[in-house]
């Protein structure tokens, strides 16, 4: 990865993740480099029970990038909650709006619910 990163010079780099180690060495040497950094980020807050050294690890990660990607709302919140500022939120109006989908969802099911009596 970083052999393709030297020979394209990019201005920006979109990084997937941060489970594997690969990915922090790019991190690493693209802020080095000075190329900013994007993070494409799905994980949640409840995804898995978070606490402990590992999401001071990954707070630390997240701090280092100057803009996220996410794959919704929740997934914004937790970067946040990990130290993500919030203008550096750049998919907003992409982001899956929760409290929209279960509003139409009960609405949906109440008027099935109607409809059936």
């Amino acid at each position: 990865m970083l052999s393709a990163i030297q020979r394209f010079k990019p201005d920006v780099v979109n990084i997937t993740g941060y489970y594997d180690l690969a990915f922090w060495v790019v991190l690493f040497y693209c802020k080095l480099n000075g190329i900013k950094t994007i993070l494409s980020n799905e994980s949640t807050a409840g995804d898995h029970q978070r606490k402990g050294f590992k999401e001071k690890l990954k707070a630390f990660f997240v701090r280092q990038f100057d803009g996220f990607f996410n794959f919704g709302t929740l997934s914004a919140k937790y970067m946040t909650e990990l130290g993500a500022r919030p203008h550096q939120l750049l998919v907003n109006k992409n982001c899956v709006d929760n409290q929209s989908i279960r509003s139409i969802y009960k609405n949906a099911y109440l008027n099935r619910e109607q409809s059936q009596k």
